[in-house]
């Protein structure tokens, strides 16, 4: 069944902020959608657009 998560890119890994209902080594297909970072947020990791690839914003409501 597909499921929605948000994941945070840190050190080269995507961490889910919740917990999600996998089995060990279970392997998934992932589709990236980067977030906007919030009015006033600065991330060193966003650039202009927000979509490049490798690169992610953080998720709402959070700096």
């Amino acid at each position: 069944m597909p499921e929605i998560i948000t994941a945070v890119y840190e050190n080269g890994v995507l961490r889910p902020l919740n917990p999600i209902t996998l089995q060990e080594h279970q392997t998934v297909r992932i589709q990236v959608l980067t977030e906007e970072p919030a009015a006033g947020c600065r991330t060193d990791n966003s650039v202009a657009s927000g979509s490049r690839i490798g690169q992610s914003s953080p998720p709402s409501g959070r700096c």
